[in-house]
């Protein structure tokens, strides 16, 4: 990659700590960042758990860093990169931790948000913005390819390509081998507002079970997601698979891989499954499809945020802000069971 003014350089330096799916999106950035700039050094800046992601992109320094620890984090990064320098640097996050961690990267061009999605002292940490999104808004992630193409990349079509671990691979298959079709229930949510009911994904296993289906339940180690993977688990547990926070992300990444669909809430999980090309059963009500659903395919998605809008807001999806919520604990009610098991 020739060092141009609008490339940034060499070296480049990218901050996005968290959530999964955001981290996820990520891989997509720096894929195109890849394969615009082939020679340049790229450095991730990504919280422990979501590093697990970050680790499965080749040809990148993942500096994985503990987020509940961002001032003592910094200090170590100041003291360890002292004498280091960057061509530029992407601040993809506006949470204040994340910016605080821009404070250890050294790089004449800072590239950040636009002002209507800047917040927590973002524009302090920065010297570039990425252009404003247009009316009414756009998904999470073409925001985020504004920042190669801030540094003059042409991003063409999106690839992941995660590349996941042979003992992963080995471990998933172990798990599921060949077989019947495996659906995949993802019950919760980051935020219960969003969690689908759960008696309502017990009717989606029965549906899958009697077709002669398996069905395999994810999740995380919340009390939450272990109380529903509780009344997930069948009586007799045949055809029911449950790892419910057995995994880390790249066993769920392959697990996802051996899967027909996956069922899930607006979560990191279904980011993870359209990675590696699964089928989302995306349930929204809450949140705007749109703006955080399955990137590249929709169509299997289940929308009900203007049906959630109308009875519990009063008024339209279309008359909510673009990242406004439907925030009533009734909203996901409005997804039926017999529109999911349409789509499966």
């Amino acid at each position: 990659m020739p060092k141009t003014r609008e490339s940034g350089g060499r070296n480049i330096c990218l901050i996005r700590l968290s959530a999964i799916g955001d981290v996820v999106h990520t891989v997509a950035v720096v894929r195109a960042l890849q394969t615009a700039y082939p020679g340049a050094r790229l450095t991730w800046i990504v919280g422990r758990v979501e590093a697990e992601i970050a680790a499965l992109v080749p040809d990148i320094e993942v500096v994985a860093v503990d987020k509940r620890r961002p001032l003592a984090e910094l200090r170590r990064l100041r003291r360890e990169w002292a004498d280091r320098r960057f061509d530029a640097l992407l601040l993809l996050q506006t949470a204040l931790r994340a910016n605080l961690f821009a404070l250890a990267v050294r790089a004449p061009l800072r590239v950040g948000f636009d002002r209507e999605r800047a917040q927590e002292l973002h524009g302090c940490f920065i010297n570039r913005r990425i252009p404003s999104a247009p009316p009414p808004g756009e998904h999470v992630l073409d925001g985020l390819l504004r920042f190669p193409i801030a540094l003059g990349a042409s991003v063409g079509p999106l690839r992941w390509d995660l590349r996941l671990p042979a003992a992963d691979q080995a471990w998933a298959a172990d798990l599921l081998p060949p077989g019947p079709p495996v659906i995949a229930l993802s019950p919760c949510a980051s935020h219960a507002l969003r969690d689908w009911p759960v008696e309502r994904f017990v009717a989606v296993r029965d549906f899958a079970r009697q077709r002669g289906w398996r069905v395999v339940m994810c999740g995380g180690r919340s009390s939450r997601e272990e109380e529903a993977a509780a009344r997930l688990r069948a009586p007799d547990d045949a055809g029911v698979i449950d790892v419910v926070g057995q995994t880390t992300l790249p066993q769920l990444a392959a697990v996802f891989a051996r899967c027909a669909a996956l069922v899930s809430p607006d979560s990191g999980p279904v980011h993870l499954a359209a990675a590696v090309g699964l089928p989302v059963v995306a349930l929204f009500a809450v949140s705007n499809l749109q703006r955080t659903g399955p990137y590249l395919d929709r169509r299997w998605s289940v929308d009900r945020r203007d049906a959630a809008a109308r009875a519990l807001l009063g008024r339209p999806a279309s008359a909510l802000g673009w990242r406004e919520r439907v925030a009533h604990p009734a909203a996901m009610t409005f997804i039926e069971v017999e529109a999911v098991e349409e789509r499966l």
